[in-house]
């Protein structure tokens, strides 16, 4: 077993009992059910309480007039992804900026706090990486039918008609790869 960092321990010294109780009900074992909560997970769990945090205090000092530094680095973050994001995606890009910035913070947080001592980047298991793989790749599939409809299924199959049986298999192949390609990079 891994040795458990200092924040991990308090969180399975606090909620061992109900995280291994849940995990059961779901029939999930697991490595250890005395300390079922891993480093990755724990920190995880922090990256979301400094978000949450950061968050709250940029909301409590939002100010027109004099806004404070954090206020113009959030600003100045989710300025830099909405302007990524409408060169890269076009003009109708603004309902995705949000998804973007929470997970660009979330990767950068997770990564930054791999550099203090005493702590784990949470993106350095694999799990994390693929878990933002997939809320990335289940909100591009949703995103595509929410504007399209049904109609979406049609880019699966290509111009050529006769050509669309392997259209399908290769588009399937293409999005599925995604998942694995963002995990890797990631």
């Amino acid at each position: 077993m891994p040795e458990q960092l200092w924040f991990t321990e308090i969180l399975n010294h606090l909620f061992a009992a109900p995280v291994a109780g849940l995990l059961q009900a779901l029939h999930i074992h697991p490595q250890n059910p005395e300390a079922p909560i891993t480093n990755a997970v724990a920190m995880e769990v922090l990256v979301f309480l400094i978000l949450i945090i950061l968050f709250a205090l940029v909301r409590s000092r939002l100010s027109v007039d004099e806004p404070g530094a954090l206020q113009h680095v959030f600003e100045g973050a989710h300025s830099f992804i909405e302007g990524q994001s409408r060169d890269i995606i076009g003009p109708h890009s603004e309902g995705y900026t949000a998804f973007l910035v929470a997970l660009g913070l979330f990767i950068l947080t997770s990564n930054l706090l791999g550099v203090i001592p005493g702590f784990e980047s949470p993106t350095a298991d694999k799990v994390v990486p693929l878990g933002c793989a997939i809320c990335a790749f289940v909100y591009y599939q949703t995103q595509g039918f929410k504007h399209a409809g049904v109609a979406y299924l049609k880019h699966f199959l290509g111009p050529i008609w006769w050509l669309s049986w392997l259209m399908v298999l290769i588009e399937i192949v293409s999005h599925l790869a995604r998942v694995l390609s963002l995990t890797l990079r990631l």
